[in-house]
């Protein structure tokens, strides 16, 4: 029997396990550790890259501990995506971990805008201008910060540092490069021309290795984990690829709609199958072969907890659709697919002196899902999406947020019952690339949900509004 561990690194925290080569997670292996993510009302957004690197080692620690057998043989790790970091010449960081959800380069991602033929950059990135990504947060530093830009010897991911750190090779992926903004993803390379107008060198960017290569521990780290000692390490792929694999989305015509921290809907293509990217969503690298398209809600789970934790609301049983008269923006983060929108913020219009706090809880969840419908009509403009399966924590235990979902895209689903579906696509990722039958693994079981036609058509006029006050409140912007 082979085992593997699993890691997946969040921006809050991470999580691992060791499994069977069946894709069956050995229980008592299970661990969590959380870091802090630091906010403020400036649009800053990071975490610190050594404290997390640290609740990394803590969890592979208890992991190892609870692991009964003599030796793990592989090691999948899957990453949060869209991350900067700098590191000087002796590898120790000079900027913090700067977070997609980082907001402080908006007016750098309009400079690119208005001086990059932004449209063309899309097709060959995958990735619009935007704070999220590489190229506004490198522009925003080398403006503010002339002493770590002359500093800083590489810019790289926290994938990248925690592999740095583990395996003492500088080296990233495909799938983590592709989703910087600042790599081509048909030709698999740094993008020159981006790099040529920040006037960086390539030379400080990381070395993209191809998706088979593996890794070894450094000797001091296989002294700490004797079980860990052979193990061959892939690097770290994007999450969002993970999520697809661990919940059954290895390719095209399915679709998988996961629902986090922030939410996406993505599909798995092969290379050769794509012409043009939708203006609102993105396209990354799985690996050499494949590619991952699809659009994020910067707001989903983060606004589910921010309703029950900061205003205090309880979720409603049920209310029917759109019975409330309001219109809600879920731009508590800002806005990614499909507008894209630099300076789009939350906003709810409606308000009346009898409103309740459910009805704003659900006018919430119907706007997330409004997000989705945009998402989905761009995507079945290119592929078309048989099947949708559902995954996320948020989604097992919302009592109604998944039927919201399915009135409101009024297309069949399947619930995944996968409650780590990215952690599952880490050592899924593994299996594969080492010669593993993925028919072989098991995933978890599902459950069929259907759509209410009639709702779905509330919800079509519904939509319609929401629209409107979106066009209302962001026309200007």
């Amino acid at each position: 029997m082979s085992f593997v561990l699993g890691i997946d690194i969040g921006t809050s925290g991470v999580r691992g396990a060791v499994f069977d080569e069946s894709g069956k997670m050995l229980s008592n292996t299970f661990s969590i550790r959380r870091w802090k993510v630091a906010w403020d009302s400036e649009g800053k957004s990071f975490i610190n890259a050594d404290e997390a690197l640290t609740e990394i080692l803590k969890l592979i620690d208890e992991i190892v501990e609870g692991f009964s057998g003599s030796y793990i043989e592989l090691a999948g790790v899957s990453c949060f995506l869209h991350s900067l970091v700098g590191i000087d010449e002796s590898g120790s960081p000079t900027t913090e971990v700067i977070l997609w959800s980082d907001t402080r380069s908006n007016e750098q991602a309009k400079f690119l805008r208005q001086n990059l033929d932004e449209k063309n950059f899309h097709q060959l990135t995958g990735a619009r201008f935007h704070s999220s990504f590489l190229p506004a947060k490198l522009l925003w530093i080398k403006e503010r910060d002339a002493y770590t830009w002359e500093r800083t010897a590489k810019w790289i991911s926290f994938a990248d540092y925690f592999s740095y750190r583990l395996f003492g090779d500088l080296a990233t992926s495909a799938s983590i490069a592709s989703a910087s903004g600042i790599f081509e993803i048909k030709h698999r390379r740094w993008c020159d021309d981006l790099l040529n107008f920040l006037n960086l060198s390539s030379a400080k960017m990381p070395f993209v290795a191809e998706s088979h290569s593996l890794f070894n521990l450094k000797a001091e780290l296989c002294k700490r984990w004797r079980a860990l000692s052979r193990t061959r390490w892939f690097l770290p792929i994007g999450d969002g690829a993970a999520n697809n694999l661990g919940a059954g989305g290895l390719h095209c015509p399915a679709g998988v709609l996961m629902i986090g921290s922030s939410g996406a809907i993505r599909t798995i293509i092969q290379d050769e199958t794509i012409a043009e990217i939708p203006s609102g969503l993105w396209c990354y690298r799985v690996d050499e072969n494949r590619l991952i398209m699809g659009g994020a809600i910067s707001d989903a789970g983060t606004l589910y907890d921010w309703l029950k934790d900061n205003l205090r609301f309880t979720e409603p049983e049920f209310l029917f659709p759109n019975s409330h008269g309001l219109s809600f923006l879920p731009f508590l983060v800002g806005e990614r697919s499909v507008g894209y929108n630099l300076e789009a913020k939350g906003a709810i219009a409606g308000i009346r002196i009898y409103t309740t706090a459910s009805e704003i809880f659900q006018s919430a969840l119907e706007a997330v899902a409004y997000g989705f419908a945009d998402i989905l009509e761009q995507l079945e403009s290119v592929f078309s999406i048989d099947e949708l399966i559902l995954v996320g924590k948020p989604l097992l235990e919302s009592k109604t947020w998944k039927n919201v979902i399915v009135d409101v895209l009024g297309k069949d689903a399947i619930l995944s019952t996968e409650r780590e579906a990215s952690l599952k696509g880490s050592i899924v990722f593994a299996l594969e690339k080492s010669g593993h039958d993925l028919k072989d693994i098991a995933l978890e079981p599902t459950i069929q949900i259907f759509p209410n036609m009639e709702n779905h058509q509330v919800y079509k006029n519904a939509r319609q509004k929401y629209q409107h006050f979106y066009r209302l409140m962001l026309q200007d912007k």
